[in-house]
């Protein structure tokens, strides 16, 4: 599904695509899912909220890439404390994504809804383009 900001949006897609990574079936379902697109884009990031010090986000992430023949740039950072999905939104802002690519709502609406978590987040705050599957 692609979802466009509720202010609009005017600029290209896949100029510089921000990939929400989560070693989990649905981020990798998305991510093959999207490869045709992945492929089209000018830049990729994908960034891996990771507070673990284990690096099975980083390693999981290069695998995907690795796999589906995506050149892309890997960065891990922490939450810090904060929400993953307000880390996910000021990451894409810094480095300029045009559009945010995610494994959509893992725990089903509701309980997202309910919670916060982060497809809901994303959802209700990105001034991008959300490309998500579930």
């Amino acid at each position: 599904v692609l979802v466009p900001p509720a202010s609009g949006y005017r600029g290209r897609l896949l100029d510089h695509v921000l990939i929400g990574w989560k070693p989990h079936d649905h981020a990798r379902r998305t991510m093959v899912a999207a490869r045709r697109w992945l492929l089209a884009a000018n830049r990729i990031t994908v960034l891996c909220v990771d507070d673990t010090p284990n690096r099975h986000y980083e390693t999981t992430a290069r695998e995907i890439c690795r796999y589906l023949g995506v050149d892309a740039e890997i960065v891990v950072t922490s939450s810090a404390g904060r929400s993953v999905g307000n880390t996910i939104l000021d990451f894409g802002t810094s480095v300029n994504a045009s559009c945010i690519l995610i494994g959509a709502f893992k725990h089903g609406y509701l309980l997202e809804l309910l919670l916060g978590r982060v497809t809901y987040r994303l959802l209700s705050h990105a001034n991008v383009p959300l490309l998500m599957s579930h």
